[in-house]
């Protein structure tokens, strides 16, 4: 028994001096604890990379088409949060059918309400986000809003 003890401490003070030595801020990571009537679980996952992906957004008729690079939660991929600013404004977009859709190397999604005529001066940004049950669980402060092009 007084083996496993030391073994223990061993072990632990090894993941702390790994743990110091790894530079965590750089790392988003998700821990989140799961439970039902009959079960629990635990479940830790990074988001990769580790930074809100820069939106183009590209007027397209009366639309202004948005993508990005997608992000990673562990091995799920992330939901996104999308954001039109006007000034001191700022929207929720890309909801319903308009919700991002991943393709095969990118995350795009359609701003049906913002190009009435010439190009909008409005900016938009993306913030990946874990969403359990319609809540944010975890997530990435967003990208710096860009321009349309």
């Amino acid at each position: 028994m007084r083996r496993v003890g030391r073994l223990l401490i061993t072990v632990s003070v090894a993941m702390s001096l790994l743990t110091l030595d790894a530079g965590l801020a750089t790392v988003s990571t998700l821990f989140g604890a799961v439970g039902t009537p009959s079960t629990s679980s635990f479940v830790g996952a990074t988001f990769s990379p580790n930074v809100a992906p820069t939106v183009l957004a590209v007027k397209q008729g009366a639309n202004v088409e948005l993508s990005w690079a997608p992000v990673r939660l562990g091995r799920v991929a992330a939901t996104y949060l999308v954001w039109r600013f006007d000034g001191s404004m700022s929207t929720q977009i890309c909801l319903g059918v308009d919700a991002p859709v991943l393709g095969a190397r990118s995350v795009s999604c359609r701003d049906r309400r913002a190009a009435k005529g010439a190009t909008p001066t409005f900016l938009y940004s993306v913030q990946p986000v874990h969403l359990v049950g319609g809540a944010v669980t975890w997530s990435l402060p967003p990208a710096a809003p860009q321009p349309v092009i």
